[in-house]
């Protein structure tokens, strides 16, 4: 479990979703090539873990920033 005061979400699950599936969950799940269920967790959670965070941030050409980036 991350601390809540360590971790500052740069990155969040809404953020993903409106920018590869333009609001679709299902979508931005096939964008990304991760399951629905993940990007779900991903929600109910309020955050990304940190390696689909470098992944995402990398793949987005920097429109979406990871976490300390």
């Amino acid at each position: 479990m991350v601390c809540p005061q360590c971790y500052k979400a740069d990155m969040t699950p809404k953020q993903v979703i409106k920018h590869y599936g333009n609001g679709d969950l299902r979508e931005a799940a096939y964008q990304l090539k991760y399951s629905e269920n993940a990007l779900r967790y991903w929600l109910k959670q309020n955050r990304v873990p940190r390696h689909a965070q470098k992944r995402i941030a990398a793949e987005s050409g920097g429109k979406l920033k990871a976490n300390g980036e």
